[in-house]
C-alpha cells in the first residue's frame, strides 16, 4: 500500500469518528436543551400555582393583621372558618407542585393551621390564638417561595 493510500485511510477513520463524535455531542446537547425547556416550563407551573397559593391566603392574613377587637373574641376563628373551603382548595391544588421531599413537611404545616377550634379562645388567649393563625399561615406560604 502506498503513503497516499494509508494517509487517506487514516483521514478517513478520523472524519468519521470526529463525525460520530460532533453527533454524539449535539445528541447529548439536545438532551440537554430539551430537559432545560422542561425544567422552565416545570418552574414557571410552580410560579403560578405558588401565586395562586398565596393569594388564596391574602385576604385571611389581613383580617388577622386588624386590630384586635376584644368584644369579639373569637373573630379568628371567624376569619379561620370563613376562609377554611378557599385555604383548602388552595391547598389542595398547590400540594402537587411540591417535590415529594418537601410535600411532608407542608402537610405537616398544613395539619397545624387546619383545625378552626385551636384559633378559639377568650380575650387574653384570643391574641395568642391569632398570632398563631398568623404564624401557620406563613409557614404555609413559605413553602410558595422559590
Amino acid at each position: 500500500m502506498s503513503e497516499n493510500m494509508i494517509n487517506l485511510i487514516i483521514n478517513s477513520v478520523v472524519a468519521l469518528a470526529g463525525v460520530g463524535l460532533g453527533n454524539l455531542l449535539g445528541h447529548l446537547s439536545n438532551k440537554k436543551s430539551s430537559r432545560d425547556a422542561l425544567n422552565l416550563v416545570a418552574k414557571q407551573e410552580f410560579i403560578k400555582a405558588a401565586a395562586e397559593f398565596q393569594s388564596a391566603f391574602t385576604e385571611a392574613e389581613i383580617a388577622l393583621k386588624r386590630p384586635f377587637d376584644y368584644t369579639e373574641a373569637n373573630k379568628t376563628t371567624v376569619i379561620i372558618r370563613n376562609a377554611a373551603i378557599q385555604h383548602k382548595n388552595a391547598m389542595i391544588k398547590f400540594r402537587p407542585y411540591l417535590d415529594e421531599s418537601k410535600r411532608i413537611a407542608f402537610d405537616e404545616a398544613w395539619k397545624e393551621y387546619d383545625g378552626e377550634n385551636k384559633y378559639e379562645g377568650v380575650h387574653n388567649v384570643a391574641i395568642a390564638k391569632r398570632q398563631l393563625a398568623l404564624d401557620n399561615i406563613k409557614r404555609l406560604l413559605e413553602f410558595a417561595k422559590l
